[in-house]
């Protein structure tokens, strides 16, 4: 969201086409909000889960589109099995009951083990992640609407590549993530 009040497309959006209809963010990430981020993901606080949902279920409503199917950006198994939570599943499921919509964590896959994006610059991270995801059922996407859920979008590189790999199956894809870089 603008710190003006209305919605607007960011520099980027504006510059280049994005594989989304929109995306949404509740927070800027810095101050408060990057310490929970951080805790949360970081610090295995999972309780944090149902407070942060709520700040992004209340954003959703500003999509003007309810979503038939919530989908989490998916981690890499082995980064799954490092951090033993996937936090943008962890809130994803919330947003899915509140909203009635389907939660379906399982057939956007993250098939490439990726380096950690936090401290790459804009080229490096949309190299990093392009083509690292998958769609594995690619018939039961066309014509929903899917609302893609992550904790923070920093250049956009992740959501993109995921809302590329959805878009290819004739979904319609929106993103919502708790902060913005």
């Amino acid at each position: 969201r603008s710190t003006t009040g209305e919605d607007h497309p960011c520099g980027s959006c504006l510059i280049e086409r994005r594989p989304f209809k929109k995306a949404l963010s509740a927070f800027m990430y810095n101050g408060t909000v990057l310490e929970a981020v951080h805790e949360f993901k970081y610090n295995d606080r999972v309780t944090l889960a149902p407070p942060l949902a709520r700040l992004l279920i209340e954003l959703a409503g500003s999509l003007k589109a309810r979503p038939d199917i919530v989908i989490p950006v998916p981690l890499h198994k082995k980064r799954l099995k490092m951090r033993g939570f996937n936090q943008s599943l962890l809130i994803s499921r919330l947003i899915a009951r509140a909203l009635h919509a389907r939660l379906d964590y399982s057939t956007l896959k993250k098939t490439v083990e990726t380096a950690p994006q936090v401290g790459l610059d804009r080229d490096s991270r949309r190299e990093n992640v392009k083509g690292a995801f998958s769609v594995t059922d690619k018939t039961g996407l066309k014509g929903r609407r899917v609302l893609l859920v992550d904790d923070v979008y920093t250049t956009g590189s992740t959501i993109g590549e995921c809302a590329k790999a959805l878009e290819k199956t004739g979904a319609e894809v929106y993103a919502l993530t708790l902060a913005r870089a």
